[in-house]
């Protein structure tokens, strides 16, 4: 039985308090002892495969793995488009196991593994684990071989029937794909046998509360959980030492505990923080709390926590963050990227809270479950207040694996300042009708342990607040879902006033005219109907309600997969890949009106054949336009209609671009400037551009085609995407990575060319006085050069990587080359494949008369400058991303 012990020792404190009045007493430095705790992530190779039906004989160390596929983890089995092909997997490491003091405990941690986990040691079952998103701890003591390797087997099962009662549940319609997989990082923890314990739910075994926080004064309670894992009963001395940012003790905490040998207990210590360095989002402030456990003077174990001392409550309809209001500005994110899907790494983790901080928000909501440590970490540093969720997003009841996953998530990120709200459930009410004492079994696990922090839970639609749950928030989707004007959100949001969800979709490579917009959810999603949903919700947010919506999280900081466009749910800010939208940039530039945000819209809407207008989003007071050096006049921030209403941060100009080329300069008074190239086209059939730049001739029957002479950028698409029809779009392929040999070229855009209603040869005939090298980037079809190329005689560069087909899947691509003389032709006939032609072209010098000198009068002759050999553009070439383990 657990029991409690709250002892009061204080004696820093008291001294520091006592120098307000008999002088300073300078606070003493801490220095870090080393600690008998040693804990290294394992990095070792594993041997996996993916199944329905699993051998039970892989968990021993003489069976034969040889041919299963070699990976390394973190690792998931699915991508976006493949999560329910197999539904169990095994893994299976040899690993070296250090010998641990005597009677000291070797156990291993696994920071996340979908959705269910048994573990094996040397054929031994040491351990299991039922949830997807939450870290669990197995004690390997008993069966492990220290100094010798050790086979390490992980049965792994994401079966949806087998998780009817976990977080999420495996029954009902998902809002996410849960990736099978042991996704997340794996540990060895080495303890003496005298422990904080690190098998408490799986969490640091210390927890850190501070019920009153004010500049003046913190209050202090540190709970640490203990274990006695010696054969004798044992004193456990526990100090919690605070250390400040400046590595200076400013509390210093001890008292003594009695455990009988194998026992377990926590004990509380308390004490205050004298004038705190308060945590917010202008001034992330952490503090470190050492947590040392002694035997007779002697370290045994040593815990480091970080905290941060803050005030928040839910006052008069506003959220208060140390004594005031504060409106919350933020977005939704869930864990997931292109190429890791679920078994995102540290880097692009990272890379996602950097863009995070760039674009300016102040918290987020860390959608639907429990998210990795390092991403609470990062809001702690970066001050952004945090939403952390269970995973209750489709289950008809509370469970006991659901209250248990609950608690892991509670116990487990306990000490991070960020976090300020607890959700017990997501958008449950339109699932059931008993949706409210499912939320308040859930609200009662989270208030049994942390009374400090808000419960919050988001629905779809309005309903009756369960009485233990302190805000209920709302997803609004007007002009989405329905027929509704973007512009409806405004008085529903005001009414409900916290909103967890709200946002539109959006294609990158889909685009049509500012004056005939229009969507079909999961069909038909372009950039321009997202911009011009997000345009309404910020002025509606910024200027015209702010006071009246204390929190708003806009859905979704990056697309995810989901089974909607393409398996893709496309309300990201960025792309899956990370490619900033536009709309990431009109955001900004109401989040921080004090940082020049300055952005002509429309970067992949290269080729524009049914609009000439030009937006840009700028949180300047005034913004000027030039095109090909003509200026088009300045606009005054305000000015913009949006369906009639002002939206602020958006400056627009119609018929602004010529026919052609259209270098595009916007200029914002301050100093600022962005540019674009953009080609516009009056003729629908795409004919007037057929020749331009290097080229005498462009000859696509069918498929118009038209060289575009600015720089291919990655993750950006290639074909010509603008829908005149409003019908659907005609292309979703675009580039990942590019190879040295193609960056910085241009490109010739037709329509996709794996549609048999477009498909055409292509004739390129080079002017007379260029020279041109040519690349053919198509999708992979194997080690044999195609005969189109062969008989275009384009030679293989060796080049493989990944690109995206029209279904939004990394598929490979290879590379051809060839160079052009002046006046020089090529017929490009690949049939129904996907393919582009990249440029590099140059135009010769033309020759210069010469003059002779000679006895006799002087006779001018002129002498041909000849060009020298054409030399290779670029001789090196590596190898990109050939293979996507899955």
């Amino acid at each position: 039985m657990v029991r409690s012990i709250s002892v009061l020792f204080v004696p820093l404190v008291i001294i520091l308090l006592a120098s307000a009045v008999f002088g300073a007493a300078p606070a003493l430095p801490y220095t870090t002892p080393v600690s008998p705790r040693v804990q290294q992530e394992l990095s070792a190779e594993w041997h996996f495969l993916a199944s329905n039906t699993q051998d039970a004989t892989a968990a021993a160390p003489d069976f034969d793995d040889s041919g299963w596929t070699t990976v390394s983890v973190p690792h998931t089995w699915n991508s976006r488009i493949n999560t329910t092909q197999y539904s169990q997997a095994w893994y299976r490491s040899w690993v070296d196991l250090p010998a641990p003091a005597p009677d000291g405990r070797i156990y291993l941690i696994f920071e996340g593994v979908a959705a269910q986990a048994q573990v094996y040691l040397n054929g031994q079952l040491i351990g299991g684990h039922r949830g997807a998103y939450t870290r669990f701890v197995v004690d390997a003591t008993v069966a492990a071989m220290p100094g010798i390797s050790n086979l390490l087997a992980v049965q792994v099962s994401n079966a949806s029937a087998e998780t009817t009662d976990l977080l999420p549940s495996g029954q009902g319609t998902q809002l996410y794909n849960v990736y099978g997989g042991i996704y997340r990082p794996v540990h060895v923890l080495l303890t003496q046998a005298q422990q904080i314990d690190p098998t408490f739910y799986g969490s640091s075994g210390v927890f850190i509360r501070s019920a009153s926080v004010t500049p003046a004064l913190a209050s202090l309670a540190v709970e640490t959980h203990l274990l006695n894992a010696a054969p004798d009963a044992t004193t456990f001395t526990v100090h919690n030492l605070v250390v400040d940012p400046a590595g200076l003790i400013v509390a210093h905490l001890q008292g003594s505990l009695t455990l009988a040998a194998g026992a377990r207990d926590s004990l509380t210590l308390q004490g205050e923080v004298p004038q705190p360095q308060l945590w917010s989002p202008d001034a992330p402030v952490l503090y470190r709390v050492y947590t040392e456990l002694r035997i007779n003077g002697l370290l045994q174990d040593l815990v480091v926590e970080r905290t941060g001392f803050r005030s928040f409550e839910h006052r008069n309809g506003a959220f208060v963050l140390n004594g005031g209001p504060i409106a919350l500005r933020g977005v939704n994110k869930h864990q997931e990227t292109e190429l890791s899907a679920g078994a995102v790494s540290r880097a692009e983790l990272i890379a996602d809270w950097e863009a995070l901080e760039e674009l300016g928000v102040n918290a987020v909501r860390l959608a639907h479950y429990p998210h990795a440590a390092l991403e609470y970490e990062q809001a702690d540093e970066r001050g952004i207040l945090v939403w952390a969720e269970n995973g209750h997003s489709n289950s008809n009841f509370a469970t006991a694996a659901g209250r248990d996953i609950t608690r892991e998530m509670v116990y487990q990120n306990f000490n991070h300042p960020s976090i300020v709200f607890w959700s017990v459930g997501n958008e449950t009410a339109r699932n059931n009708n008993s949706w409210s004492s499912t939320l308040t079994a859930y609200a009662d696990v989270v208030k049994q342990i942390d009374t400090s922090r808000l419960v919050v839970d988001a629905e779809a639609q309005a309903v009756v607040q369960p009485t233990n749950v302190d805000i209920l928030f709302l997803n609004l989707y007007q002009g989405w879902y329905g027929r509704d004007s973007p512009w409806a959100f405004e008085a529903q949001a005001a009414q409900a006033r916290y909103i967890s969800e709200t946002g539109a979709g959006g294609m990158i490579s889909t685009h049509q005219p500012y004056d005939a917009l229009m969507h079909r959810v999961n069909t038909y999603e372009p950039e321009e109907y997202q911009q011009h949903v997000l345009e309404a919700r910020f002025q509606t947010v910024f200027v015209r309600r702010p006071a009246d919506l204390p929190a708003l999280f806009l859905w979704v900081f990056r697309d995810f997969g989901d089974n909607k466009y393409k398996q893709t749910n496309t309300k990201g800010l960025i792309t899956y890949a990370g490619h900033k939208k536009d709309s990431y940039y009109l955001y900004q530039a109401f989040l921080r009106p004090a940082m020049p945000v300055l952005r002509v819209v429309g970067r992949d809407y290269f080729l524009r054949r049914a609009t000439a207008a030009v937006k840009v989003y700028a949180n300047a007071p005034q913004v000027q336009l030039m095109i090909n050096g003509v200026d088009l006049g300045t606009r005054t921030n305000g000015a913009y209609l949006n369906e009639g209403q002002v939206v602020n941060n958006v400056f627009f100009w119609e018929n602004a671009l010529q026919e052609g080329r259209n270098e595009v300069v916007a200029q914002d008074g301050r100093g600022n400037h962005d540019t674009i190239i953009i080609y516009h086209d009056d003729d629908p059939a795409g004919s007037s551009l057929a020749t331009n730049g290097p080229f005498a001739s462009i000859g696509s029957p069918g498929s118009p085609a038209t060289y575009i002479d600015r720089p291919v950028t990655e993750q950006s698409p290639f074909y010509e995407h603008d829908d005149l029809n409003n019908l659907a779009p005609l292309a979703d392929n675009s580039f990942a990575a590019l190879p040295p040999l193609v960056e910085g070229a241009s490109w010739i855009a037709r329509r996709r060319q794996s549609d048999p209603g477009y498909a055409s040869p292509l004739t390129l005939a080079l002017r007379p006085g260029w020279r041109a090298t040519l690349y053919v980037m198509t999708t992979w079809a194997g080690a044999t050069p195609p005969a189109w190329a062969t008989a275009a005689a384009f030679a293989d560069t060796g080049e493989r990587g990944l690109w995206r087909d029209n279904s939004l899947n990394l598929v490979g691509y290879q590379l051809y080359r060839r160079t052009l003389g002046a006046g020089e032709q090529v017929l490009i006939s690949a049939g129904q494949v996907d393919y582009v032609v990249l440029v590099r072209a140059e135009e010769l010098p033309t020759a210069t008369p010469t003059i002779t000198p000679s006895p006799i009068p002087p006779t001018p002759t002129t002498s041909p400058v000849v060009p020298s050999p054409t030399q290779p553009l670029v001789q090196e070439h590596r190898l990109y991303l050939a293979l996507l383990v899955r």
